[in-house]
Formats: C-alpha cells, structure tokens, sequence
C-alpha cells in the first residue's frame, strides 16, 4: 500500500474517524472492512463500525476493497442532512475513492458488498441508496436495496456492476433505473436477482448503459404507465435466459426496451404492454423456448429482424418472428401464479392440465430437439432434460427426487446435487432431505464435486480399520485423507456411519476450498461460537463468505448435525461463489 494512504489510515484512526482497522490480504490483496453496528453514523467515538464508515474507510484504500456486512441485519439510513463533524457522507452512501477513479471498467479497483441476508433501506428523501462514483466495477452479494428515491443503486459513466442474489425492492427515480441505474457505458451482471415494485420513466427495474447479461432472475411489479422499458432498459444488448418477467408496466416494451435483444428460455408473462409490445428492440430479436404472454398490447415490436431458434409460444399475431416453424406456436400457454415455486427466485410453474383456449408446454419439447439436448439446469436449477421431454419456459416440471417437491426451501440446491452428479439419491428414487449425514457420505459429496474421479488411485491397503478395501465408500474415504480433508479420529479410525456436526462440516469445505487466507474477526460473530473454540476460524470463514449466516437469535450451534439438504445448501453456495451460468 503506498506511503500517503497508510499516512492517511493512521490519521483517520488517531482521530477516531475510522472505529476498526482493515483487515489485508497479501495473497488476494483486498482490504476488507467489517460492518459492526446497524447505526447510522460517522465517527460515533464507540468503537464500532458503521456502514457509513466503512464506505469511507474502503475509499481511503487505494486497492480492491470488501465491505462485510452483519449477518441478516437491517441498516437503516437516517443521516438526512450534514452533521458536525461532517465527512460529507449523509443521504445516499457514496463512494469517491480519491486515490482511484478509473477512466473504464479495464481500470481502477473493484468494490465488493457482501450483505449476508442483510437490507439496507434509505429513510432520506430524494436519496439513492448506494451511489458508486469510482472504483472500476462493484459487486453486490446477497443483500436487499429498498427505499431509493433516485434509484436504489446508481453506478457512474464507464462503471460496471454484477449483483448475485440481491433484490432491489419499492425504488424508485423520477427518470432512468427504478431499481438499478448504471450510467455511461458501464455494463450490468444480474445472476438470481429480484427486481420487485421498482418505478421510473424509463427502466423501472434496471436502466443499465452497456450490455446487459441476466440469469435466473425475476422481474415484478416494476415500471409505469406511460414509460418505456418496465421492467429492464438498455441501449445496448440484453442477454436474457432462464428468467421470469411477469407483471410489469410501460407503453413499450413493459418487460425489456432495449437495442437488441437476445432471450432463450424465460417466461415473460402478464405484463402490461399497452400500446407497445412486452418486448421492444430498436434492433434485432433472437428468441427460443420462450412464453411471451402479455396482459395487454403486442407480445413484441421489433424495428429490425426477428429471427426465432424455435420452442417459442405467444398468442396472437406473429409480432415476435415466431409461429412460422413446425416448432413454434401461436398460443396461450396454462400457468400458475408469479410464486416461491423453489430456486432462488421466484417463477410461474407450467400447468399440466390447461383451461379452455390455453395449451401447456409441459414435455412440449422431446429429447433430440436442440433446446432440450443442450443440457444445463432451468431458473430453480433443476437439471435440464428430465426424462424424455422438456418444458418450453423458464421452469422444468418435474423434479429428481419423489421426496423433495417444489415448495421445499432447499429444492434448487438438492436439483443441483442431483444436476451435478454429487448425489444421486437412494435406490429407492428419494433423497431424504431430513436425514443426517454421515461421515462416509460426506467423503463421497466432496469427492465427486473435486473432479478427482477417474484420476485418483487408492492405497493398496487401508488406512482405517473400520473402512476396509471393501467398504462400499473405501475410494472416497482414502480420498479425504490424501486429500488432507481430515484424519480420522485419535484412535486411529474413520467412523464413516457418525454424523457429520454444522462444526465439523465447517472444517470440512475449509479444507477442501484449499485452506484460504483469512483474518479471524476481532469479535465473535455467533453468541456460542467463541474465539477460544476449536472450530472458531473455520466458521467465521463460512460466515465471511456467505456460505452460513447461522440462526435467528445469533447463534451457529455448532454441536447440531446436519441434514442433507442443509448440506446441499452449504456445497451449493461454496461452489457458486463467482459463477455467473
């Protein structure tokens, strides 16, 4: 770190400016500062620190900067107007960063945000909620954004942003980006986001400059009668797939305005599209195995060439450059209600049964037809084909495991088990989502997500007396000693049938994630987790990713054993980290 920023540090510190040092990195070289109270306030002299501090300690950095927040904690902003001793921090939270202002998204530093469940809800009027003016790209990490009155997040000219399970709720601007405003020609990442009763003029959901890419997300409730791009506008191109836009308003394009448009396997259904289409391009339109069902208006208006890949059902006239092909269709399409169908968003389930004049897209795609062979998983992560048949849309029907229906909370993450050949259940087709897991399963999970099958060769003999060559699990176990995953026990043995404890599933994907670099916290963020524990380090480091935030109340219960569709969640999350397809 240069001379003058560590300088600048220490003045900061001496004052009382800054309540907690930040924490460094040499391998990664971020500077991390952690959130410690949900109080509004700049230089609060209580050995604490606010969120507003630690934005203005991560602009003094000089480098890639991380703020952690607590763990499902509310940070209500009430610094309406300067205050005495004012570091010009009140309203929306801004971010300078004197020390890096980039020209592009190719320069300067990056800002990460990781919320851990936590919202932040602005209380100002007139404020944005997060206002980015440096740093060349921020990213947002499990966190909902509320209460914007221009905008919830606004990232300046040139600057991109990537959010990953946030939702950006009742925004609003009195002209671009309800939800989410990116400037300039900055792009936009949107991976399992919700967009939900966002309002503007034009982008009621996102207004985003540059290209904009969107995975398994969902658009709600965003947008204006009379307004242009409902729920996401772009000048640029749009990249949608396995995305449900449902419910949104605007005179043209009340799902998506934008210069061209890309969209394979969405639901854009109910929207209000009166006078214009649900989806508007300037551009072209490339479309496939989607439902564009609009309340009102046409489904598309489309000023260059509409090309459909095929799988597509609209009603009505073919406005989208669909229905010509054996494969498409001129219908409406039998679904359920906008509603937590499981996955990390919220969908409309296909019905299977329609109404009268209705169709369903249940198996309407047969195994051989390119947008049911090219694999993959749908917006909740159910594996893609399942059985001989796929739905046209965003949600695949049926599920691996007779045991684990769609409302379950952990559905998405036990359909990527399955997706990913972590687990393929018991014989008898379920998955036991109650049931505790063992140690010797374990060995198998983290074996089968390494990719060491097929490369790894065993000892000849046993290292564990109670896990014989013939042990149905013998590769996996020897595979987690090799792998220096674990030991075993003093005695000299494995235990493969014991459960596996929340502490000891902790030191488990630590290990196996390679040991990262990391600082413990100065203060213990679980009540029953202290620093004087043996597993302290392991499951601070859970808590710092986002991997677990613990329980309601503040504890961890590190003792507990645990079930295996909680550990679906817990291998989900730790893989996901920075994946974007």
């Amino acid at each position: 770190m240069p001379r003058r920023i560590v300088l600048a540090l220490l003045v900061l510190a001496l004052l009382g400016l800054v309540a907690v040092a930040p924490t460094a990195s040499a391998a990664s070289e971020v500077i991390t500062h952690r959130v410690t109270t949900t109080a509004d306030t700049v230089n609060g002299g209580d050995g604490l620190t606010s969120l507003r501090e630690a934005v203005l300690a991560a602009d003094e950095d000089g480098a890639d900067s991380r703020i952690v927040l607590g763990i499902d904690a509310t940070y209500l902003l009430t610094r309406c107007a300067p205050e005495a001793p004012d570091l010009g921090q009140q309203g929306s939270l801004t971010t300078t960063n004197p020390f890096a202002v980039p020209t592009s998204e190719a320069d300067g530093f990056d800002l990460e945000v990781q919320g851990r469940g936590s919202t932040i809800e602005q209380t100002c009027p007139g404020e944005t909620v997060w206002r980015q003016l440096a740093y060349s790209h921020l990213l947002l990490r499990d966190l909902t954004v509320t209460g914007g009155e221009s905008s919830g997040v606004y990232v300046a000219s040139g600057f991109g942003v990537s959010a990953y399970d946030v939702t950006f709720r009742a925004n609003s601007s009195p002209s671009n980006g309800g939800g989410l405003l990116v400037s300039g020609g900055g792009s936009g990442t949107l991976v399992r986001t919700t967009f939900e009763g966002n309002q503007a003029p034009s982008g009621g959901g996102a207004w985003v400059n540059g290209p904009v890419t969107v995975r398994n997300s969902t658009f709600s409730g965003n947008g204006e009668v009379g307004a242009e791009g409902g729920a996401i506008r772009s000048p640029n191109e749009v990249n949608l797939r396995d995305t449900t836009i449902s419910g949104n308003t605007a005179a043209s394009g009340a799902a998506i305005f934008a210069g061209s448009v890309i969209v394979y396997n969405s639901t854009i259904v109910g929207d209000l599209a009166a006078p214009g289409g649900a989806i508007r391009s300037t551009g072209n339109l490339l479309i496939a195995a989607t439902i564009v069902q609009p309340a009102s208006g046409a489904a598309c208006d489309v000023a260059g060439t509409p090309v459909s890949n095929g799988w597509n059902r609209t009603p009505g006239a073919n406005d989208c450059g669909i229905g010509s092909g054996t494969s498409d269709q001129l219908a409406t399409v039998a679904l359920g209600p906008l509603a937590a169908n499981g996955g990390p968003t919220q969908t409309r389930l296909p019905r299977t049964t329609p109404g009268p004049g209705q169709v369903s897209v249940v198996g309407a795609m047969l195994v051989g037809t390119p947008h049911c062979d090219q694999g993959g998983s749908d917006q909740r992560y159910v594996e893609v084909p399942q059985g001989s048949a796929c739905e046209i849309g965003a949600v695949e029907v049926p599920n691996p495991f007779s045991d684990v229906g769609a409302g379950n909370l952990f559905f998405a993450e036990i359909a990527w088990m399955d997706d990913a050949e972590v687990t393929t259940g018991f014989p008898d087709g379920t998955y036991k989502p109650s049931s505790g897991v063992t140690r010797s399963a374990m060995a198998a999970f983290l074996f089968r997500l390494s990719g060491d099958e097929g490369s790894y060769t065993p000892p000849g003999a046993a290292t564990f007396p109670d896990v014989s060559t013939a042990h149905p699990f013998f590769l996996e176990v020897e595979w987690l000693e090799d792998s220096g995953i674990t030991g075993g026990y003093d005695d000299g043995t494995f235990r493969p049938s014991s459960p596996v404890t929340r502490q000891a599933m902790a030191a488990f994907v630590y290990r196996f994630e390679g040991e990262p670099l990391f600082t413990d916290p100065a203060a213990a963020s679980f009540s029953d987790v202290g620093p004087g524990h043996p597993f302290f380090s392991e499951i601070e480091w859970m808590a710092d990713e986002g991997i677990s935030a613990g329980y309601v109340g503040g504890t961890w219960r590190p003792s507990l054993n645990v079930s295996r569709q909680a550990m679906a969640r817990f291998l989900f999350v730790a893989q996901d980290v920075g994946n974007v397809d």
